[in-house]
């Protein structure tokens, strides 16, 4: 959306006095592409910063003219701190200049250069609104300040990055590494070696009073760290500046530590709604906070209007904003700064407590216009806090004497400080810090301890630097380049979800904060975020604007940068650093050298296996995304997947030939309609052949794909014949459906071309509009807080009992189930390959149902909610399948929807309104007078008013009857399903689904169970940019990092595969746990009827090796890899198993690479005992299994590299397809280059039979 169109519609709710936009607005939202986001979200937000075009300037100018002083000033307040990131202020500036010499003036136009040089177009605009004329010849233009390549920050000039450097970035958990302080002539590798083998000792070694601060400008990882540290400390304690929940202060490490004491020293300002909202949480999951929680009776109170202040003040700062987080901390400091604060001592003197905060609320209310205060709000808050003081009493403690009487009996203190140094008001870039002291000060005046009591001080760094708000950030990486770091690094405010500024690691200002705190040892943080970045830039310089070098921090600088080379691979697993890859490790050094400290890897936990054991509330960590969050990271996101659609497509621009179509796959030239038939349900099937040859040529159609149909020689933007779906695809013919055959050209040569399926998109934005306006009621209001980490998952309390429908169910199957029905909100089935994942949703459907629930089942493919259909139809449960006819199996039309209307008493009543429509048609065409024509008109109106609301009737008759409804995740937002809400939501395949997909279905439901597998394929996604953003990370795999085992359960016995096939799986992918099935565990290839025992059937795993067979790998026009050697031995091992008796349809031949499987298919079509074998991709085999599978892996290069053949994913389902014989066919010189396919190479050595690619040369 248009920046003019975002001030359109707040325009038009001036004008029209709109009373649900403005709530919205006035909540603190703006609408953008239709979505309600946060300004704080848009803030600082490039993926948002769409510029105007020039073609809109002028309506924003005219809109702009509409509004009066008053109402931008009380109404639009919030709206100018997002302005001034959406403008082309030079295009701006041309604009009004043409204008005003077509008109001879400029109304209402006023600014001074000054005011535009600076980031702050925002005030800019607002007094162009209401200011007198000025002469607009004057000004000079300054290019755009976010896509500039130069940035002006108080008179200094930055030298900023644009994001060519950021190239294919992923978010990894973060590695943690110490550091000890070292002379810097020490030779960092050499004492890292040195001291690698102490480990987590060190932690155990840390003084009796330690600390952990931040050496940025905050978010650097401290809460991670203190996670890992706390269970080795009797008190966890903070000094500053904030409580609201013990989740912001201590991420519940401490307080999940039984044997730990939280202490929340006079330095904090605490806000007691948060913080006894936080106890509530806790203690109803168990977690016991009496004796285990003090307050100090010094620490100040945070109230609620203190929040309002401090959105005032930043509303009156405008063009200068400091970009807080508005939850009150400055201003809370500030009342205990001019004394007039009030402490939670206070409290316990409720008689002078009332005159204290009438003092503090007259006092903020004469300085600010817009907190409204009056004896009621008083007496209210009075009353509050009476409530609060008599709950607080048992928390209140003089944490002073307890801190220092610990001290004395040699009791250990973890102090955890806030923020970071550069925040310091006093040390950090002023005026834009914190109210406090985050530095190694603030600990002492934060606790009331002595200094020379103070040991060990840890520093916390990021291998990078993110900032909040605004202020001075030299190492900043605008556009493209910074929003590709804050997705790699998931940097968005904890508390808040703010996106953070992101930039290179800025060393000087690292120096200045090891100077100024004094650390015993650093942390770098997030190394492995940086781990695809082709090369890294350190800025280890400021200098002058006269190019001499500085020396401390100042405030008028460039910077001068390192360039240093990226590592390009995953080092998420990396638990020591001599296992870092060189330049990783190169980087950490070069580090070590200009800060003068060695970084020393001592601690590489998963923060879910630290600081003990979780509690039930404990969902506020890394894999927590708030609703806002999610909203403002999709919108863009599912922007770039359409234009990725569309592009692939014929409607694309880009695809400018019919030649370069069909090489692209998005067309099928020359083909003949070879067949056609009616009765689907009303729907026309014509097949198609090609008139070149017995094989289609390749192409990138899949069922159930929006085509349209057109004369083989007509012009691409020509209009269609007619618009169907694919509805069967076979290697020498396609089937499409249409509504109705197309009238004429289909005795002349025709092509098909692939549409984009636009409707999905629309449902999808639809829903992230819903979303972004919150779900305050509906059935998903109380799933929703759940499924965003804000609320715990619950379970039934009572014991669950059911008898079961389908009585082979294995334990982890009857586990399940019995989990499922417990919960109350969320449950996870996560079934791998061949452990009956689909047979135990449909026993969990089958309980629901008996239980009396309403239940919506969908996946995000058809095929798959067909098979739950299949399963459910002997069980006669109630249920239809609501869905396009030509997308579902030909064995479930019976239960789809058209089917059950059609057989409905109000479809029959207006099949006879349309015969009674008919004849009266047939009466107006021989009816010449006109007053009786008008009647039969009026007649027919009546009638087909009345078949319409007949048809609604029926099929709101079948879906109200229906105790199970079954639909695509697209075709829940269907309008016969509108309205109507359900007890169960059930997602199968939800690894498979994009999350924003599955919400389109969780809307309508108030509880949900997930089944799918997310070490299986993810969803396809077209779009590079998106996918590495974030769009494909599903649902399912949020919730498995977010919750664990706390909310799911994984089957673990399976009856598909051989045990040596299997073994593999379970021990990469699944912690050993999968087991087989006495009936599959030993199950041969020769065991098949027909099948002899011969050297090609008897093995249960083959590696073919084609390494030193001259079987290079090529590419093909689409820069897709082939192997044509290893192709040909593919095709000879499938014709040795068919010669032994295996049918060929029980064969399958896998390969990653789409011009591999056309160059197999084109082999197959020369051998007619191969024509039943199947050959598909990866991703075409998912959900599959045949007898054998061949795997070819197609690349053989000197330079070993291997594309995605190394994502565990894709390998995972490759293999697992296989029933009893599972063969390898690579260059085991090339793919051993990778760690994870070595591994898999060295299990089919020792379990399988190992050929030469020679053997099968002759054949």
């Amino acid at each position: 959306m248009r920046l003019w169109q975002v001030l359109f519609f707040v325009g038009s709710c001036l004008e029209m006095g709109g009373v649900v936009e403005w709530e919205i607005i006035l909540q603190g939202c703006i609408p953008v592409d239709g979505i309600y986001l946060p300004y704080e979200k848009v803030l600082n937000y490039e993926s948002f910063a769409v510029r105007i075009r020039e073609d809109e300037i002028p309506d924003l100018i005219k809109i702009l003219r509409g509004f009066n002083e008053t109402e931008i000033e009380f109404r639009l307040a919030n709206v100018r701190k997002i302005w001034q990131r959406f403008l082309y202020r030079d295009s701006f500036l041309l604009e009004a200049e043409r204008q005003k010499t077509a008109s001879g003036r400029v109304d209402d136009w006023a600014t001074m250069f000054w005011q535009l040089v600076e980031d702050d177009v925002v005030a800019t605009i607002i007094q162009l609104c209401h200011l007198s004329t000025m002469n607009l010849s004057s000004l000079t233009l300054e290019s755009n300040p976010i896509t500039a390549q130069q940035r002006s920050f108080y008179g200094r000039t930055l030298r900023t990055c644009a994001g060519s450097h950021l190239l294919h970035l992923h978010h990894r958990k973060d590695a943690v590494f110490s550091v000890k302080s070292v002379a810097s002539s020490s030779s960092p590798s050499a004492v890292a070696a040195e001291q690698a083998s102490q480990g987590l000792s060190r932690i155990g070694s840390l003084s009796q009073v330690s600390g952990v601060l931040g050496c940025q400008w905050g978010d650097e990882g401290k809460g991670k760290l203190v996670d890992i540290l706390a269970k080795h400390f009797d008190i966890v304690a903070r000094c500053q500046p904030m409580l609201d929940t013990l989740f912001t202060m201590q991420r519940g490490r401490s307080i999940l530590n039984e044997e730990t004491v939280c202490v929340i020293g006079n330095g904090v300002v605490v806000h007691l709604p948060g913080l006894f909202e936080e106890i509530d949480g806790l203690e109803s999951n168990g977690v016991s906070c009496k004796g285990r929680i003090l307050v100090s009776d010094r620490a100040h109170l945070l109230f609620d209007f203190h929040q309002v202040v401090d959105g005032l003040r930043e509303a009156e700062l405008a063009n200068s904003f400091i970009g807080t987080t508005k939850r009150g901390i400055g201003p809370c400091y500030s009342s205990k700064v001019i004394r007039n604060g009030i402490r939670i001592c206070d409290l316990r003197h409720m008689d002078t407590f009332r005159q204290k905060l009438d003092f503090l609320l007259s006092d903020a209310a004469l300085r600010f216009q817009g907190l409204k205060y009056s004896p009621d709000m008083l007496k209210e808050e009075v009353e509050k806090y009476k409530r609060f003081a008599e709950r607080l009493e048992p928390f209140i403690a003089d944490t002073v004497h307890v801190v220092n009487e610990s001290i004395a009996q040699k009791k250990k203190i973890l102090v955890e400080g806030g923020q970071a140094t550069m925040l310091d008001v006093d040390f950090g870039t002023y005026p834009f810090v914190t109210s406090s002291s985050p530095s190694a000060g603030g600990i002492c005046t934060g606790l009331g301890i002595a200094p020379r009591i103070l040991g060990d001080l840890v520093g916390v760094v990021k291998a990078y630097t993110t900032r909040v708000g605004s202020g001075p950030f030299p190492t900043e990486i605008l556009g493209k380049g910074g929003d590709l770091l804050r997705f790699a690094g998931q940097e968005f405010g904890t508390t808040t979800g703010r996106p953070r500024r992101c930039g290179w690691l800025d060393v000087v200002a690292l120096k200045y904060c090891c100077q100024i705190n004094g650390f015993s040892s650093l942390n770098l943080t997030k190394l492995d975020v940086l781990s695809d970045l082709p090369e890294i830039q350190l800025g280890v310089l400021y200098k002058h604007t006269d190019g001499t070098p500085v020396k401390s921090f100042p405030g008028d600088l460039r910077v001068e940068y390192e360039v240093l080379l990226g590592w390009q691979c995953d080092i998420s697993k990396v638990r020591n650093y001599s296992d870092l890859p060189k330049a990783a490790r190169e980087y950490v050094e070069r580090i070590e050298e200009l800060v003068g400290f060695l970084f020393l890897s001592f601690a590489r936990m998963k923060l879910s296996n630290a600081g003990g054991k979780r509690g039930k509330n404990s969902s506020k960590n890394s894999s927590a995304m708030s609703l806002e969050q999610f909203v403002s990271t999709m919108a863009p996101l599912l922007d770039l997947e359409k234009e990725a659609e569309i592009s692939a497509s014929m409607t694309s621009g880009a695809t400018r030939t019919l030649d370069a179509a069909q090489k692209k796959g998005s067309s099928i030239l020359n083909l003949k309609c070879v067949d056609a038939q009616t009765g689907l349900m009303g729907k026309s099937l014509l097949e198609f052949q090609s008139t070149k040859g017995d094989v289609l040529p390749a192409h990138k159609f899949g069922i159930h794909d929006v085509v349209v149909l057109k004369p083989n020689k007509a012009d691409l933007g020509s209009p269609p014949l007619g618009q169907g779906v694919v509805y069967r695809l076979k290697d020498s013919s396609i089937t499409v459906a249409f509504d109705d055959i197309p009238e004429e050209g289909l005795n002349s040569p025709l092509r098909l071309e692939k549409g984009a399926n636009e409707v999905t998109y629309r449902r999808m934005k639809d829903t992230l509009i819903q979303l972004s306006k919150g779900v305050l009621r509906g059935p998903a209001a109380d799933l929703v807080p759940v499924l965003f980490g804000e609320r715990p998952p619950t379970v039934s309390k009572k014991d669950v009992t059911f008898s079961l429908f389908n009585t082979n169910l294995d334990h982890s199957q009857k586990d399940a189930i019995s989990k499922a029905l417990s919960s109350k909100n969320i449950f996870l089935l996560h079934g791998p390959p061949g452990t009956g994942k689909t047979t135990t949703v449909v026993e969990i459907i089958l309980q629901e149902v008996k239980r009396g629930s309403k239940i919506l089942a969908c996946a995000a493919s058809n095929i798959a909610v067909d098979n739950i259909v299949e399963r459910l139809v002997p069980h006669r449960v109630k249920l239809v399948r609501v869905g396009h006819p030509a997308r579902l199996l030909p064995q479930v039309l019976d239960s789809a929807l058209d089917a059950q209307v059609l057989r409905g008493d109000n479809s029959s009543l207006a099949n006879d309104i349309r015969k009674e429509m008919k004849a009266l048609n047939g009466k107006l065409l021989k009816t010449k007078d006109k007053n009786s024509r008008r009647d039969i008109r009026r007649e027919l109106k009546t009638l087909s008013k009345e078949e319409r609301e007949r048809q609604v009737l029926a099929v709101a008759d079948v879906i109200k009857s229906s105790d199970v409804v079954l639909t695509t995740l697209t075709g829940a937002l269907s309008r016969k399903l509108e309205g109507t809400s359900f007890d169960l939501v059930i997602i199968d395949e939800a690894a498979q689904a994009l999350e924003i997909a599955c919400w389109i279905a969780l809307l309508k439901g108030s509880r949900c169970i997930l089944a799918g597998d997310h070490l299986q394929l993810p969803p396809t996604i077209q779009s590079v940019e998106a996918e590495k953003k974030g769009l494909g990370r599903t649902l399912f795999e949020r919730l498995a990092d977010l919750y664990g085992d706390e909310v799911t359960s994984m089957l673990t016995v399976q009856y598909r595969m051989h045990e040596l096939i299997m073994t593999w799986s379970s021990k990469e992918l699944y912690n050993s746990k999968i087991e087989a099935h006495p009936c599959v565990a030993a199950h041969m290839l020769y065991d098949l009827e027909g099948v002899k025992k011969s050297s090609s059937t008897e093995p249960t795993l083959i590696l073919i090796d084609i390494a030193g067979c001259d079987m290079e790998e090529k590419k093909d026009e689409e820069d897709s890899t082939m192997n044509e050697g290893e192709a040909e031995v593919a095709i000879t091992h499938a014709k040795r198993l068919v010669q032994s008796g295996v049918q060929a349809s029980d064969i399958g031949i896998i390969s990653p690479y789409a011009a591999q499987v056309v160059l197999l298919k084109m082999m197959r079509s020369n051998e007619d005992k191969l024509k039943d074998m199947e050959i598909s991709t990866v991703d075409g085999f998912q959900g599959r299994e045949k007898e054998a599978i061949i795997i070819s892996m197609v690349r053989s290069n000197s330079k070993k590299e291997v594309g995605f053949l190394s994502d565990r994913r894709r390998m995972n389902v490759a293999v697992t397809r296989a029933r009893r014989q599972c063969c390898l066919v690579c260059d085991t010189e090339t793919v051993t280059g990778d760690g994870f396919l070595k591994r898999l190479i060295e299990y089919f050595e020792e379990h399988g039979e190992y050929l030469s690619a020679s053997e099968y040369g002759n054949e």
